[in-house]
């Protein structure tokens, strides 16, 4: 199965042909069977592939609703007698997604009359759209699928981090459960499997450039923090020691 919302540019930017395969892949997943593939060792220690066929990503949205709905109904008992309760998010994710869909369909001057046909209409005609409005397209669409995968149990959820995002400084750091990949919410700068790494070396340093501004003088007196080159205490008055900042040894 493909996971679209890896796909980026050589530099991480944006870039159409990269938005159009992200929304490509996604609308695939949600519209047409999915094929999983699963590695395992056989009694000869040979390491072979098992493949699961899937339903489409909509189709298992609305099957998470009421998870085990239809059991009884082969025997011809009433599945209803022992339903379990009805799980509120999927049914939530799967309005947002008709919802969006169709508000998407409107604009686009779409008429179609399923949520799948509308999906299967934007994949057809979301070229036509100005970049702008493709960024849209890209980062909605990338939404939907995360969603409706981690409803369905076949991606850990994500996590915001506490930490600004190294292009445009707004706590807005998305990252996967799995943490292969991460987006920022504000910028939409973001990082893929191979990038991944660069992301945690950047919040690494600006979380040290931080610490550093905070550390305290040296000097008891001094009350600036950080580096610097000449010293305050609290009456305003500055001065330089010999060192331009800590104290000597012995003073």
């Amino acid at each position: 199965m493909t996971e679209p919302v890896k796909a980026t540019s050589s530099r991480g930017k944006w870039s159409r042909g990269d938005a159009l395969a992200r929304i490509r892949e996604a609308i695939r997943d949600f519209t047409e069977p999915r094929h999983i593939s699963e590695a395992y060792t056989d009694d000869t220690g040979r390491t072979k592939h098992h493949v699961h066929m899937l339903p489409p990503l909509i189709d298992a949205v609305a099957a998470a609703i009421e998870p085990g709905a239809d059991n009884g109904q082969a025997d011809g008992g009433k599945a209803f007698e022992s339903r379990p309760p009805i799980r509120l998010d999927p049914i939530r994710v799967l309005a947002r997604i008709n919802r969006e869909a169709r508000a998407w369909a409107k604009l686009m001057d779409l008429r179609r009359h399923t949520l799948r046909g509308f999906l299967l209409a934007i994949n057809g005609s979301a070229s036509q759209l100005e970049d702008q409005e493709l960024k849209k397209l890209d980062s909605e669409v990338g939404s939907w699928w995360k969603d409706a995968k981690i409803v369905t149990g076949f991606d850990a959820p994500s996590l915001i981090l506490d930490q600004p995002c190294p292009y445009c400084s707004r706590k807005a750091l998305r990252i996967t459960g799995t943490l292969d990949w991460a987006v920022c919410m504000r910028c939409q700068q973001r990082w893929d499997t191979d990038t991944i790494g660069l992301l945690g070396q950047m919040i690494q340093a600006n979380t040290q450039h931080e610490t550093l501004a905070a550390e305290p003088c040296g000097w008891d007196e001094c009350v600036r923090k950080g580096w610097h080159d000449e010293h305050r205490d609290a009456t305003g008055h500055t001065w330089r020691d010999t060192c331009e900042l800590w104290p000597t040894e012995g003073e």
